[in-house]
């Protein structure tokens, strides 16, 4: 959009804004593309999909939206292959479901835990031991890929470098890292008292799927998780119960966590005074790329869903649409 803009020689505010565009068209294809292959949980992502942050995010120049977006269209295709055992997984999907996440994560590796969840898919899937082996080899390289491409930046900056000083003048990541090490059950508390808070969304700051950048939240965001409560229950099929037995439940509930309290953490390094007892910096959205996988399994309920497909689908898009197109008319169209 760029390119085609400065060849025909647009106003930078233009070209400003057709940049923007074509993130927000890649967002839409990406998350297209990710609804179309799942088998159930299509209103569950489409809800988070259209959190007007998450709209509103997939305009500007940031990555949070490539990330939330690549991540689902990997869990899209990596559930799709765990709730079809009978059928043998192609090469193509393999390499979507790796490469969503390598592509994905490539902003922010910090979700880098997400991708331990590939380890799930059932030998049964393969064709041969070895087409097995070679899936989990293919895994374990790239989450070890993932990895290295923040570890080792952290290492290469001293331990993260100075710090960023809009948390205070007293953020230095070198010595909060020394004292994490040095206090580790100190600093367990601190986290579990702010994950106690950040992940507690009736009473904690949950307006944050309707933040309209730095203006304010639109006034419908109750509305959004009612909504959000109505598909995790409705939104369900008989392959639903593949994966939301225990199993899945318990290991997709402690990734999840782990990546939390990871990003979590390194707020705390970067963004936090040293020796702190609460962690600052930690933002609401930060949770999108991990909301779908965990509601998508521990959501799953033995539930018959007889409504009318055409009302179910204009009721769910609907809402949405409103929540978003109202809190532009509230907080855009004044200014």
């Amino acid at each position: 959009m760029l390119f085609i803009g400065r060849s025909l020689a647009l106003s930078p505010e233009i070209l400003v804004k057709m940049g923007t565009l074509g993130n927000h068209l890649l967002y839409t294809l990406v998350v297209y593309y990710a609804i179309k292959r799942l088998k159930s949980g299509k209103y569950i992502m489409a809800v988070i999909a259209m959190f007007p942050t998450a709209f509103v995010l997939s305009t500007t120049y940031g990555y949070d939206y490539w990330i939330t977006a690549f991540t689902m269209l990997g869990f899209a295709y990596f559930f799709y292959e765990v709730q079809s055992p009978e059928e043998k997984i192609r090469l193509s999907s393999i390499m979507i479901i790796i490469g969503s996440f390598i592509f994905g994560l490539g902003p922010k590796a910090i979700y880098f835990p997400l991708m331990l969840l590939l380890y799930l898919m059932g030998k049964r899937k393969f064709p041969s031991q070895i087409n097995y082996k070679g899936y989990m080899i293919a895994v374990t390289c790239s989450i070890l890929l993932v990895f290295a491409s923040f570890f080792i930046h952290y290492l290469i900056s001293g331990g993260g470098g100075e710090g960023d000083y809009r948390g205070s003048d007293e953020v230095n990541a070198v010595e909060q890292t020394k004292y994490i090490l040095r206090n580790p059950i100190s600093y367990a508390g601190t986290l579990i008292k702010f994950l106690q808070n950040y992940l507690n969304i009736p009473s904690g700051s949950f307006n944050f799927t309707t933040n309209f950048a730095i203006i304010r939240p639109s006034s419908f965001f109750h509305l959004v998780w009612v909504l959000l409560l109505f598909v995790i229950i409705t939104d369900r099929h008989d392959n639903d119960l593949i994966t939301s037995t225990w199993k899945y439940k318990i290991i997709v509930s402690f990734v999840v966590f782990a990546t939390i309290a990871l990003f979590s953490t390194a707020l705390y390094i970067t963004f936090t005074a040293v020796g702190a007892n609460s962690i600052r910096g930690v933002q609401g959205r930060y949770l999108f790329p991990v909301l779908f996988p965990f509601l998508y399994v521990v959501g799953g309920l033995k539930i018959t869903n007889s409504i009318n497909k055409t009302m179910y689908s204009s009721v769910v898009f609907g809402i949405m649409s409103f929540v978003l197109l109202y809190g532009a008319w509230e907080n855009l169209v004044p200014k």
